[in-house]
């Protein structure tokens, strides 16, 4: 009885130690990733530099920082007749320039996307402020930034924006979205992205 019952506690702690190596094993495939892919720690705020699609899909629990850098363009904190009041009026150049620096494009690259020929920005930046028709453009532009560093991060979320992407023909989603349904479906592959799915 007795060798019986220490050949069976032998048994059992053998099936313990493997069903543990077993989960460790599940543990390690799944927190290790490409070299290429380094996920920010939690509470850090650091974006994660150089995601390719898949690897975002791989990691739709990222960290989701933030980023205001808009004088009055705020969007989480201003109410929406603010900054309807505010393309009404016309944003000033200041607001072009700053949204131009946070995509890490040229001028004329971001006023093509928004319908604004080299000419007319000239004139722009002599007047100091925008349009409301060329307003409303830059904020729609403006939108999809904030809505991407939402998703990737403060590094990944320009990137993403401004690198070619084969299911949008060889484009970049900046330049996918410059006409509003464009943008709507620039919107809808980031709220993909975010869950998990694969675009």
């Amino acid at each position: 009885m007795g060798e019986g019952g220490g050949k069976g506690e032998g048994v059992r702690a053998s099936l313990l130690n493997l069903r543990r190596a077993k989960i460790q094993g599940q543990r390690h495939s799944l927190c290790s990733l490409p070299p290429t892919l380094t996920l920010p720690r939690k509470g850090s705020g650091d974006g994660a530099v150089g995601f390719s699609d898949f690897a975002v899909a791989l990691a739709p629990e990222m960290t989701r920082p933030r980023h205001l850098a808009y004088n009055d363009w705020q969007m989480a904190t201003l109410p929406a007749e603010k900054i309807i009041a505010s393309i009404k009026r016309g944003v000033s150049y200041r607001e072009f320039e700053e949204l131009r620096a946070k995509l890490g494009v040229s001028a004329s690259h971001l006023a093509a996307v928004i319908g604004i020929s080299e000419r007319t920005l000239s004139r722009r930046k002599q007047e100091g402020r925008l349009q409301p028709d060329e307003s409303d453009r830059l904020y729609r532009i403006l939108r999809l930034y904030h809505r991407a560093v939402e998703v990737l991060g403060e590094d990944s979320g320009p990137l993403w924006l401004t690198t070619p992407k084969r299911f949008l023909g060889g484009k970049t989603p900046l330049e996918f979205a410059d006409t509003e349904m464009g943008a709507y479906e620039i919107e809808q592959t980031l709220g993909r992205i975010e869950h998990g799915v694969f675009a």
